[in-house]
């Protein structure tokens, strides 16, 4: 399933779907197969990364894969009541995900950004810089296009 590579986050893209497929029948209650989500949602197929990402709801990890769908739907109040139900790690940025969401700005969204970005540089695996990029994108387009 998993081809080699260094980080997680190259783990999840080196993923093959059908082979998530594959492994969800043969154990359907395995949470360790959340990380099949990945491929899915980059895919755009969201409905079929829940399903992993439900493999492992009521998690933190649950909680933030879910909103990072719901916002790819553009259900954004739902990705809201999602980010709520986030523990205060700042690992998974419970404040400034709410802030996007709200459609913050001004001095207090920039001190969430800054505070995020000084959390997630001092983690040496790359893939929540990934999803804070993305974050931090759908935050600019909501304040760009006046959501």
């Amino acid at each position: 399933m998993y081809q080699r590579s260094e980080s997680a986050f190259e783990r999840a893209l080196a993923l093959d779907p059908q082979e998530c497929d594959v492994a969800l029948r043969l154990d359907p209650g395995n949470y360790q197969l959340r990380a099949c989500a990945i491929p899915f949602m980059l895919l755009g197929k969201t409905e079929r990364a829940r399903t992993f990402v439900n493999l492992d709801a009521g998690s933190d990890w649950g909680n933030y894969m879910t909103a990072a769908l719901l916002m790819r739907d553009g259900k954004l109040a739902e990705a809201l009541e999602a980010v709520q139900r986030l523990s205060d790690n700042p690992f998974y940025e419970r404040k400034f995900l709410g802030a996007c969401l709200q459609g913050s700005s001004g001095s207090d969204f920039d001190r969430l950004s800054e505070e995020v970005e000084g959390t997630l540089l001092a983690i040496p695996d790359p893939e929540p810089l990934y999803y804070s990029g993305a974050d931090l994108v759908f935050a600019v387009n909501r304040k760009l296009v006046g959501g």
